[in-house]
């Protein structure tokens, strides 16, 4: 593959929002593979991190990419895992899942992601094609 061969894997559809004290923002995980030259990913295990004084964990929505399994353990403190997996593997961008916070107290918090595994149908690994992009969340009151 090109050396400019790139997994974006990201928080929201865009890189920063807004919101209230008390509202919602449901921010997707977005797999964009249009930049991956023909990759195909078939797994992907994902660690979303916040700070959770800012915001809190609601709720999670499969995306369309295969099976899902989650590990809600410690949103409480900020962290939430998926591990995805479609046994033919895809080159299409997707949304890996859909996570909802709800905004808690006034101040900015980045949701981050942070790629863990990423592999094709054959079990290789694609972690060295795969960049991240964190969303700015600001709550105001």
């Amino acid at each position: 593959a090109p050396a400019d061969t790139i997994i974006a894997v990201m928080v929201g559809d865009s890189a920063a929002s807004s919101i209230t004290v008390g509202n919602q923002i449901a921010l997707p995980i977005v797999v964009d593979m249009t930049q991956a030259a023909g990759l195909d990913i078939a797994s992907l295990q994902v660690k979303v991190t916040w700070n959770a004084s800012i915001v809190t964990y609601v709720s999670v929505t499969p995306g369309t990419f295969g099976s899902l399994t989650l590990n809600e353990t410690d949103v409480a403190t900020g962290t939430f895992l998926a591990n995805l997996f479609n046994g033919t593997g895809t080159k299409e961008s997707f949304r890996a899942v859909l996570l909802t916070f709800s905004g808690t107290s006034a101040g900015a918090a980045a949701v981050e992601v942070e790629v863990t595994t990423a592999g094709n149908e054959l079990g290789q690994s694609l972690l060295d094609k795969v960049t991240t992009r964190k969303h700015d969340v600001t709550v105001s009151n």
